[in-house]
């Protein structure tokens, strides 16, 4: 009887190993994938990490962390800071930067005092998805 529990126990034990395994592997596919043709990528040793957290939370939890994750890589990410230039005229467009503030400008003019920057700015981005993604995508180099 005891030979079976010792045999039962190592049978466990391999099956454990076995899922954190797999667990691993699946959620090591998963960040490979995520980065996939992105220009912007997770740090080696911050990627080591997440993956660490990831094996460690419960599949639901840790599959809910991932697709964070994956957000911030897909377009949660703004440059911080200003960046010099000037709009190229051989270009043909004008530069998003002074439209989306030439827009809040205006949209601040028209409501008499009503509207504060951060509203107009909403506003803006709004009526106008395609200027602010314009705008981002210029602030982050067209990613």
């Amino acid at each position: 009887m005891k030979q079976l529990t010792e045999q039962m126990a190592t049978m466990q034990k391999q099956l454990d190993e076995q899922a954190a395994a797999r667990r691993l592997s699946e959620v090591k596919l998963g960040f490979a994938q995520m980065t996939e043709g992105k220009k912007f990528a997770l740090a080696p040793a911050v990627m080591n990490k997440a993956q660490q957290i990831t094996v460690q939370l419960s599949e639901d939890k840790g599959n809910a962390f991932m697709g964070l994750l994956k957000e911030i890589l897909d377009g949660g990410l703004v440059e911080l800071g200003e960046r010099g230039g000037r709009p190229n005229p051989a270009a043909g467009n004008a530069d998003p930067r002074m439209m989306l503030d030439n827009l809040v400008t205006k949209k601040l003019s028209e409501s008499n005092g009503k509207l504060q920057y951060v509203d107009a700015l909403e506003l803006v981005y709004a009526e106008n998805p395609s200027l602010y993604e314009s705008y981002r995508q210029g602030q982050l180099g067209g990613v």
